[in-house]
């Protein structure tokens, strides 16, 4: 009997709804000898066969569970069927065909029956059946579902290992871009030499000395003189003014290039921080390694180190100078005013 003999049938199953109708519909309590029923499996398809047999005509039912290609989900059809046997052929036709098929054949032999099927994924199979009973038929489409079940999991878990090794890559990516990135603000924010103020300083200082030689002689001057010592004042202060916001603009630039490149570094910390808490299995093989980021960040911090370190003052004293000069240009433009006729 088919409990001696298939792998397939299980003690303790419960037989399902499905299986009782199937049964009661083909005369299930029935026990002539008659009656036979069959069950057989592939990795996607479950077939139960039951019929009546008189003499040599058949009639009763077909039903099939299919895993879905693509889908991961079980599907269930039914068919009535009448057939005949001829020696150990057998020729079943349905009434419901099932895609192209509206007819099967198959061998017979004793408890087994081998039909062959057609499957749209498949084309024809032979299904190898043994004799077996509803509970037997239910027992192996849960296994089919188990199956699909099985299969959605992996599908997800397959697709969540994809979206994180994908995150992993762009964060990698990141990384990868943000060295770049500091490399180009040393470049681009930050002269190649180091930055200095004296000479700047060195030309307001002569040019204050000589607004300051200017001034005195106008001050000092008659009446017929003042006006045009007091005008090579004003243009004196003028330039120095010029002069200043030159060295301004000159120290600002350093400022702006040191944030920059610092800005460059916070980044890429921030993201290397993060790159080095994934899993290292995600991880692609060119990515930076920490000895490369540090080299990258020490290198970078050292250059804005060298910049203008020993001109820190330097705009404070062209701004007094400045004052000073503005303050000559005042009293020389009064006193020309005042007495220059």
């Amino acid at each position: 009997m088919w409990a001696r003999r298939s792998p397939i049938r299980r003690a303790g199953v419960v037989v399902s709804v499905l299986a009782a109708l199937l049964v009661l519909g083909c005369g299930g309590g029935d026990d002539s000898s008659d009656q036979q029923s069959f069950v057989g499996s592939t990795t996607s398809i479950v077939l139960y066969v039951t019929w009546t047999r008189q003499g040599d005509e058949l009639t009763g039912s077909l039903t099939q569970g299919v895993l879905d290609s693509g889908k991961d989900d079980v599907t269930t059809k039914r068919a009535s069927l009448t057939g005949k046997v001829i020696g150990d052929g057998v020729s079943l036709d349905l009434n419901d065909p099932y895609g192209d098929a509206s007819q099967l054949t198959g061998t017979l032999r004793g408890d087994t029956l081998d039909l062959e099927f057609l499957s749209g994924a498949t084309g024809v199979m032979t299904v190898h059946m043994e004799q077996a009973d509803g509970g037997d038929f239910n027992s192996e489409l849960a296994d089919l579902r188990d199956k699909a079940e099985q299969s959605k999991a992996d599908e997800t878990s397959a697709a969540a290992e994809t979206a994180e090794s994908n995150r992993v890559v762009d964060l990698a990516l990141t990384v990868i871009d943000d060295v770049a990135a500091l490399r180009t603000a040393l470049g681009a924010s930050l002269p190649s030499k180091g930055v200095s103020l004296k000479a700047d300083l060195a030309r307001l200082r002569r040019g204050l000395a000589e607004v300051k030689g200017n001034a005195r002689k106008a001050l000092a001057a008659d009446t017929a003189t003042v006006c045009a010592r007091a005008s090579l004042v004003e243009s004196g202060a003028d330039a120095l003014a010029r002069g200043v916001q030159a060295l301004q603009d000159k120290q600002d630039r350093t400022t702006t290039g040191a944030s920059t490149v610092d800005a460059a570094i916070r980044k890429l910390l921030d993201d290397y921080s993060e790159l080095r808490a994934e899993d290292a299995k995600y991880l692609p093989s060119d990515v930076p390694t920490r000895e490369t980021i540090n080299r990258a960040i020490r290198s970078a911090r050292r250059k804005v180190r060298k910049l203008g370190t020993s001109d820190r003052g330097a705009v404070d004293e062209a701004r007094k100078m400045l004052k000073e000069a503005q303050d000559l240009k005042t009293r020389t433009s009064v006193a020309c005013r005042t007495g220059g006729g």
